[in-house]
């Protein structure tokens, strides 16, 4: 079967705890993931979790990932059941000075229609632009700056409901 690599980097201004936190935080995956709806951390034992994703594009399908893990550097991803058109998943991280991080995506997958066609051809960026977007609510100065604005605040829809992100801390919103 013919695979090939998608890579891409960029630098977040978030160090590489928060970097490692938030891609270890599988059940928010739906949150900033590109593709996927839903996410949810199956089992954690030492250094390797399982997890499960719920695509959104195809809506619906399924994938069981294994995850290794190096600690504040790398998390692995593998699918282990359901059809997915990545056979690896690889973020690295790498501290870049005063508080930022240095981010590379790899992803290896297989030749299949999805990726043949184009439609995931930007998976890579906006997989790392996600991670930007999410580490920033992580962001250590969210107190108001020099223009009075007000705290870094971020409020998106998921299937579990609103999700607001305020100061670095996430609270879920649901109907009442």
């Amino acid at each position: 079967m013919l695979t090939f690599t998608k890579e891409h980097s960029g630098t977040i201004p978030a160090p590489p705890d928060v970097i490692y936190d938030i891609l270890v935080e599988y059940d928010a995956y739906g949150e900033w993931m590109p593709l996927i709806g839903r996410g949810h951390l199956l089992a954690v034992e030492g250094n390797t979790a399982i997890a499960e994703f719920h695509l959104s594009d195809p809506e619906g399908e399924r994938v069981a990932v294994e995850c290794v893990h190096n600690k504040n550097r790398m998390v692995l991803t593998q699918p282990i059941e359901g059809d997915t058109p990545f056979t690896r998943m690889q973020w690295d991280i790498e501290p870049e000075g005063s508080g930022s991080s240095r981010v590379h995506f790899s992803m290896r997958c297989t030749a299949d229609k999805r990726w043949l066609s184009g439609a995931y051809s930007n998976f890579p960026e906006n997989a790392v632009n996600g991670l930007r977007n999410q580490a920033s609510s992580f962001a250590v100065d969210a107190a108001p700056d020099q223009s009075g604005a007000g705290p870094l605040i971020e409020i998106f829809e998921t299937e579990d409901g609103l999700i607001c992100w305020l100061n670095g801390k996430k609270y879920v919103m649901k109907e009442a």
